[in-house]
């Protein structure tokens, strides 16, 4: 069986980046567009794709030395909110990398669970501020703390076993 996530050993931007970003999502939460589920229903989730954000020098080396595709986002979690219990649509991505951003402390989890009930399978913990590869496929959430919650992501279309094979054979950055 799959598992839901592998953290990854090492940081992949730098603090000046992450410093950077931080203080974009921050002085521009209002600008992030609110995703809606097939319903038309808001998710919880907030993202910001700008092409800046493929140009930057230092997330244009990353995806140049990684052997797949990635698209890059920033997500938002407002403060208190609830994203609800979901799995990705395989058209866009099947595999995201998280970089955790803000807050510094008290970075909320992402929780997963076996099926729609409300039955815990496991819970990734982000408080090392490692990025850690999220596992689409399975069902997932979270519910914010009273903090605005900021990461970045590199979003895949290969499948979550593709990805981590790839990065636990060092084939995946060749950073």
């Amino acid at each position: 069986m799959l598992p839901y996530y592998i953290k990854v050993d090492k940081r992949l931007i730098s603090d000046n980046l992450s410093t950077e970003l931080t203080k974009f999502a921050l002085d521009n939460a209002d600008k992030f567009t609110t995703h809606t589920d097939a319903c038309g229903n808001f998710d919880g989730n907030s993202f910001f794709t700008g092409m800046h954000l493929q140009e930057l020098p230092e997330i244009k080396a990353i995806q140049q030395s990684c052997s797949l595709d990635f698209y890059v986002m920033l997500a938002l979690h407002k403060p208190n909110i609830t994203v609800i219990k979901h799995r990705d649509d395989p058209k866009y991505r099947k595999t995201n990398l998280i970089h955790p951003l803000f807050p510094q402390t008290e970075y909320v989890p992402t929780v997963f669970w076996e099926d729609r009930s409300n039955k815990i399978a496991c819970i990734c913990d982000f408080s090392d501020k490692l990025p850690v590869f999220l596992n689409l496929n399975k069902i997932h959430g979270l519910t914010n703390n009273d903090s605005i919650r900021v990461n970045l992501q590199f979003s895949f279309h290969e499948s979550f076993e593709t990805v981590s094979s790839l990065y636990k054979e060092a084939k995946l950055f060749s950073l």
